[in-house]
């Protein structure tokens, strides 16, 4: 797999490229924002994007360079066998077999080679690298999955609200690019530059306009990455747990702000640890700040190594509990 080329949404479950044969790429299609692998897409949203590919062969090859920025930066490995962490597979796909055999590489461990490339190197993991792709409903831009990028609604007072965008809006291009798609919106996303603008050219009416969106610092926070398969492979942590919900925090007297993640699953690595199914993490390294699931795992990718431990405080039956829980390695 070409990774110079093949750049895109590596936990989805299934995504689809249009490519000129000289490896020009028109668009991408395959978005997920959630457990449900079948929320963002369509039947009929692919058609139409399949129709916006044909719209720009058509026109190829007077408008290359609008589609240059369609092919992303050079990859740190050009094929996902070469990151260290996956060295172990093989460059050729072992026929027959069980599903996970381990004898080939599924798409979500290149964005976890990913992470965890970074992490070896003691760089910084980017805002980028755990919350990648966002959707652009994080801006307030809810776009109508059975359409080809058309505006469904605008969250009031969101960065799309101020920047002008309204309920029916077509996205012709952000940034100089054609889009054809969902995926395509969140392409550009994903390059862009926190805080700085997005340039949009949008058809409202039978009429085009330039509206300028803005992307502050942090922004990409407000979404949702604990779905992602990825995480198995750089979390380190052998424990799912979900953001209590206000009514359940209500009933065990935790304010709103406070840390309350609920334990999910436990895996079998950490059994000797203390902690339970159904635990409700109150407190981690001293902090007891709300965090959600995501912000979570931020947390401990950004700060703990193999074979570090995470204190946590749980509360059991209406008590509190301290208990330290190890990190391994799940790959």
């Amino acid at each position: 797999m070409d990774l110079s080329l093949f750049q895109f949404d590596y936990d989805q479950t299934w995504a689809l490229f249009f490519l000129n044969a000289d490896r020009t790429i028109y668009g991408r299609y395959g978005s997920r924002s959630n457990k449900d692998a079948m929320q963002d897409v369509s039947i009929e949203g692919l058609r139409k994007a399949m129709e916006g590919a044909l719209e720009l062969h058509k026109c190829y090859s007077a408008n290359k360079q609008s589609l240059a920025g369609k092919t992303g930066p050079a990859p740190t490995f050009a094929a996902p066998e070469r990151y260290p962490s996956l060295r172990r597979f093989s460059a050729t796909v072992a026929p027959g077999g069980p599903r996970h055999n381990n004898k080939c590489i599924h798409c979500h461990q290149v964005h976890a080679a990913e992470v965890n490339d970074v992490r070896a190197a003691k760089q910084p993991i980017l805002d980028k690298e755990l919350w990648s792709y966002p959707m652009p409903d994080q801006l307030g831009l809810k776009l109508d999955s059975a359409e080809r990028a058309t505006v469904k609604t605008v969250t009031a007072g969101s960065p799309a609200d101020r920047a002008g965008f309204r309920a029916g809006d077509k996205i012709l291009q952000l940034e100089g690019q054609p889009i054809i798609s969902i995926a395509d919106v969140q392409w550009v996303l994903h390059q862009a530059k926190e805080p700085g603008q997005v340039r949009a050219l949008i058809e409202r009416e039978s009429k085009e306009m330039e509206l300028n969106l803005a992307v502050a610092s942090g922004w990409r926070r407000q979404g949702d990455f604990s779905w992602r398969d990825s995480t198995c492979g750089w979390a380190v942590t052998r424990f799912n747990s979900t953001d209590l919900s206000l009514a359940d925090r209500k009933r065990l007297g935790l304010s709103g702000d406070a840390l309350a993640l609920i334990v999910d699953f436990v895996g079998i690595e950490i059994k000797n640890s203390g902690l339970n199914k159904k635990d409700v993490i109150v407190e981690v390294d001293g902090q007891r700040s709300r965090l959600t699931e995501s912000e979570f795992l931020a947390y401990v990718a950004r700060n703990k190594a193999l074979g570090d431990e995470l204190s946590v405080t749980v509360l059991r039956a209406g008590r509190e509990l301290k208990l330290k829980v190890p990190v391994h390695d799940i790959r």
